[in-house]
């Protein structure tokens, strides 16, 4: 394919200033980012420089005049309740929240605290090893500074580091405060903070089922993301895996957000592939509604498509999630994998599904294929034709050799290059499609495979040869499938 595919990762959560914290100026070197890294926050430069030109105005809590000047209700301000709810109800890491406290700044009685204005929250991050876990708190820190303008944010603490909006264009500076902040996030809000917590998940679990995979943005991980491995297989062409390791707490832990459009009673199933799901002490949670419910599947007796982890009942909306986790109270023996792949949600009382309809074009020559699907609407979906990539819900979820590098790839029969067009289980398309390949950029004649996969496990498969001719054409390969 012609077109490069970049995946963006959600990354949350926020900070605050209230009790006198004071700051200094100096700065530390760029940390790499692992699990307790030595130093302290430190933004992305692209988020940093987003936030160097927010202008929100920073308003203080003012003079201490006693109990008068706290907040009337004595609580959060409506805004600052949202935020607190949708960080809880969104990140796991977080394990607690606080912050409203009628009193006046710790260190300088003259002055109000924040906290007690309703307008400030504490999120709080356990310590790993007595230093703050950044692979937890970071991505709070970055998300809520990349949209304090939309949210309002006007001053986050975390991690020995501050960022003000009255000194926006200074950036995240260290903050020498005598509490350095390694367990919690301080964040702040304004008086008049237009709190909008939009969510990059936008897929939806339909009244029939549907599907989220690992591609999607309704898809996290969480933990030291290099121990988190990307293999070019699974459902869609991708999956990803980490070891299970023997701990009471989870050490990497992946999410799929729900949304679900109708309320009812829903298998839930995960996309399975042998050859890296290993451990057989598998921890899922499950939250349906606001019930939270831990399953322990054996990963290794499953099979190459879906599993069944329980059946629930799911209320209508989000706040719903599947979440499987890489820690085990018993003994772990060396490179048992933990697979995280795709999530189905059917009916409880629907059919099972055993996959989705995928077409695969194969081949090993050194030239670049295009894969081309006619479906029964009439619409074209190839990396090689602009806009589109989902056309009748189909996609194209794997490509090979794109910017014509397939003469340095190495290829064989056992590890060919692939390009792959598939349809999620709520997605199939009753008709006939037509599949051929293009020789992009002619650099070899090519032999090559089709492989037509259907729901129920049945496979087609055509072969044949495209010329070396640049944008060649091979014969058209025509199959039917009827939707169930």
């Amino acid at each position: 394919m012609k077109v490069s595919i970049s995946l963006i990762a959600l990354f949350v959560f926020g900070l605050v200033l209230n009790s006198g914290c004071s700051e200094a100026m100096n700065e530390e070197s760029s940390q790499t980012f692992e699990i307790a890294r030595s130093g302290r926050w430190r933004a992305p430069a692209s988020i940093e420089r987003k936030a160097k030109a927010f202008r929100i105005k920073r308003v203080t809590a003012g003079r201490w005049r006693g109990p008068s000047s706290c907040s009337p209700s004595r609580t959060y301000t409506p805004e600052m309740r949202k935020l607190k709810t949708w960080l809880e109800s969104n990140y796991p890491q977080i394990s607690r929240t606080g912050g409203y406290s009628c009193r006046h700044i710790v260190g300088d009685r003259r002055y109000t605290s924040v906290h007690a204005t309703g307008r400030a929250l504490d999120i709080h991050i356990r310590r790993y090893r007595r230093k703050a876990d950044n692979d937890k708190g970071d991505p709070i820190a970055n998300y809520l500074l990349s949209h304090a303008q939309e949210l309002g944010i006007q001053t986050i603490i975390w991690d020995q580091s501050i960022w003000t909006s009255s000194r926006a264009v200074q950036g995240v500076r260290y903050y020498s405060g005598k509490n350095r902040h390694t367990d919690h996030l301080h964040i702040e809000i304004t008086p008049n903070a237009p709190v909008r917590t939009k969510s990059a998940c936008t897929d939806t679990i339909k009244a029939n089922g549907g599907t989220i995979d690992n591609t999607s943005a309704c898809f996290e991980t969480f933990g030291n993301q290099k121990y988190w491995r990307k293999e070019n297989t699974g459902f869609g062409g991708t999956l990803i895996w980490t070891n299970a390791t023997k701990s009471s707490a989870a050490q990497n832990w992946a999410r799929w957000n729900l949304n679900v459009e109708k309320a009812g009673k829903y298998k839930v199933m995960y996309h399975s592939t042998s050859a890296f799901a290993k451990f057989n002490s598998t921890k899922y949670k499950v939250k349906s509604g606001n019930k939270k419910t831990e399953i322990t599947i054996d990963q290794s007796a499953g099979g190459n498509g879906w599993e069944e982890i329980g059946t629930f009942d799911f209320v209508k909306g989000q706040g719903q999630w599947v979440t499987v986790a890489d820690n085990s109270r018993g003994s772990v023996a060396k490179n048992q994998h933990i697979v995280a792949d795709a999530i189905r949600l059917e009916p409880a009382n629907s059919a099972p599904s055993r996959g989705e309809l995928k077409i695969t074009l194969e081949w090993t020559a050194p030239t670049d294929l295009d894969i081309h699907v006619r479906t029964p609407n009439g619409k074209v979906i190839s990396g090689d034709i602009a806009d589109a990539q989902s056309a009748d819900g189909g996609r194209l979820v794997k490509d090979a050799c794109y910017k014509d590098a397939c003469s340095g790839d190495a290829a064989s029969a056992s590890n060919p290059h692939q390009e792959i067009v598939s349809w999620q289980a709520d997605r199939f398309v009753t008709g006939r499609y037509a599949v051929w390949a293009v020789n992009f950029d002619g650099a070899a004649r090519a032999p090559f495979k089709i492989i037509f996969e259907y729901p129920d496990g049945r496979k087609e498969v055509k072969t044949a040869t495209v010329s070396a001719q640049k944008r060649g054409a091979s014969v058209q390969f025509n199959f039917y499938f009827k939707a169930p």
